[in-house]
């Protein structure tokens, strides 16, 4: 029993003795091949003048960018690429032509030419897809590589060295697939999808060239104050939420389920978000919920009205979905809710693209009104809405916490309609009122985008935004609409009335003549009163009957008349 536990520990004694003797050899071995080379090889992976190096730099016509890559250990297992600087670059290829010198009377050996040929082969296979990822947007197939490997081959090569280098390429498709999957390893590919992007340089640069112009706008004691107000789906039946479910249950237990019919899963209401830069105006902001007819019964309005906070709002109709009359009485209720700050603060409302957004029935509202539209590039709300950036995914989360306890102390786990609306006007209460002033700012709505997030900077390409002054130019200011939409696009940008700018063009053109005085007269009108809209619309029609010098002197006698009455507040509407 002794002398097998003896014979045991001896045997191992000797196996750790014969893997240190191993390991010494092979560090007398690195420190006779680093003492071997010289000062300027230690700093790279890749020794300079090596025969492969060589080879390499051969084989590729003397391509400077290849040799000094496997220098640097580009694309080779096991060795970290280092970055050259244009004084390395020259060394390396000073060695490599003192090498070249060296090894030009021995033939080189096969294996060393098959490594060398592959290399060059991988480099200019790394360099094409490198460009059809950056430049052209594509991710080749496997197909591509193998056909593009092929013909990056080099030709003057030997029949033998040539065949070893394509075997792996014209074998079957499982081998081909096992030679990409090294390929990829070796130079820092993966085999995944393009993340498709928009060119967001252009729009990003024309909106804040907009919104800058917009807030100059604002007349002397009125500082701007910029509302965004977005939709977003609120659903009655909240599925797929993630909590603790057990595995074992008593017996005769019913299996665990949330219990939910079709109509609540698939039932939504829209809500109508508002929110401000400045704290104190955003309890004033309206919040809408928009029901249709079936959910939103006369009864649940009813039961529901004691709990609904003043500044929430609940619309019944017949559809969900904003439309572009729910538009317009929207902004005639953030209008009555903003009251007197009409008067003293330049209000902007802050829009994206949809198509509910946009019309001439809006438009002339927002005129009547007194508050300006501003609107979000098409595909740019994730840079450049605050709601979508930093509102909506706090507010959801807050609202399923919720939800979830509610329906946790609900009978049975039944939530109706109404008890469903209690918690989103708590929702509301906790989750939308708050300071929003940092999602404007780093959305690059206030401040002159000095707060800019690196996000939008990234997306654009550019280290910082170069913006000019003035409104963005014609050409510019077509990417901040939807295409193939009939719009007067300057007239959005300017806050002009389409047919004030073709006045005010047909003027420059023909001189001070009656358009001209009925252009610079309606300018003035509008400046003071938006709502002349009917007077000047009367007017437009007497200005296009106007063809002598009396009709031209009665039509300006009319416009400084109507004009005196409006700043009396004789012809002012309700608002």
């Amino acid at each position: 029993m002794a002398d097998s536990r003896l014979s045991s520990q001896k045997r191992e004694a000797e196996e750790q003795v014969t893997e240190l003797s191993r390991q010494i050899r092979a560090l007398h071995q690195e420190k006779r091949r680093l003492s071997a080379r010289t000062t300027t090889e230690a700093e790279f992976p890749r020794s300079p003048s090596s025969q492969r190096v060589v080879l390499i730099h051969r084989i590729s016509g003397q391509a400077a960018d290849v040799t000094s890559d496997y220098v640097r250990g580009l694309g080779q297992p096991r060795c970290t690429a280092v970055e050259l600087t244009a004084e390395q670059v020259q060394t390396i290829l000073k060695d490599v032509t003192a090498a070249t010198e060296r090894y030009a009377a021995g033939a080189p050996r096969i294996s060393e030419a098959v490594l060398a040929a592959c290399y060059v082969m991988e480099h200019r296979l790394y360099a094409w897809v490198l460009e059809q990822n950056c430049v052209f947007g594509v991710a080749p197939s496997r197909a591509q590589l193998v056909q593009q490997a092929l013909l990056g081959v080099p030709t003057d090569l030997s029949a033998d060295v040539k065949q070893t280098v394509q075997l792996g390429l014209t074998a079957t498709a499982r081998t081909q697939r096992k030679w990409l999957a090294r390929f990829r390893a070796r130079w820092g590919a993966r085999l995944g999808m393009l993340k498709t992007e928009d060119s967001v340089s252009v729009a990003v640069t024309s909106f804040c060239r907009w919104t800058n112009y917009a807030i100059g706008e604002a007349p002397p004691g009125r500082l701007p104050l910029l509302v965004n107000m977005d939709e977003t789906a609120l659903a009655y039946h909240m599925v797929g939420l993630r909590g603790t479910v057990l595995r074992k249950l008593p017996a005769g237990s019913c299996p665990p389920a949330d219990h939910a019919g079709l109509a609540d899963v698939r039932g939504h209401v829209s809500l109508l978000a508002s929110v401000t830069h400045e704290v104190a105006v955003q309890p004033r902001l309206p919040q809408v919920l928009l029901g249709n007819e079936h959910k939103f019964t006369k009864q649940v309005l009813q039961k529901a009205s004691p709990h609904c906070p003043s500044n929430v709002h609940m619309w019944r109709q017949k559809s969900a979905w904003n439309s572009h009359a729910t538009m317009r009485q929207f902004i005639s209720l953030l209008a009555r809710c903003l009251g007197d700050l009409l008067k003293t603060r330049y209000v902007i409302l802050v829009l994206d693209c949809a198509q509910c957004h946009i019309d001439k029935s809006i438009y002339m509202q927002a005129r009547q009104r007194g508050i300006r539209l501003l609107y979000i590039p098409p595909r740019m709300r994730r840079f450049l809405q605050p709601c979508d950036t930093h509102v909506f995914a706090p507010f959801k989360a807050a609202l399923r916490e919720k939800w979830r306890c509610s329906k946790a102390q609900a009978p049975e786990g039944s939530m109706d309609t109404c008890r469903w609306l209690r918690v989103v006007f708590e929702t509301i209460n906790a989750a939308l009122q708050a300071d929003w002033s940092h999602a404007f700012l780093r959305d690059g709505l206030l401040a002159r985008q000095e707060h800019l997030s690196q996000r939008i900077l990234q997306a654009t390409g550019q280290d910082a935004l170069h913006l000019g002054d003035g409104p963005p130019a014609k050409e510019d200011a077509t990417v901040l609409f939807p295409k193939r939409r009939n719009l007067d696009i300057m007239s959005y940008v300017l806050w002009v009335p389409a047919y004030k700018l073709q006045q005010s063009r047909a003027a420059a053109g023909r001189g001070r003549g009656c358009s001209g005085i009925y252009s610079a007269l309606c300018t003035k009108l509008y400046a003071t009163q938006p709502l002349a809209r009917d007077v000047s619309t009367l007017l437009e029609e007497v200005h296009d009957a106007a063809v002598s010098k009396k009709i031209n002197d009665a039509l300006e006698r009319l416009l400084n008349a109507s004009l005196f009455v409006l700043q009396h507040g004789m012809l002012a509407k309700d608002a």
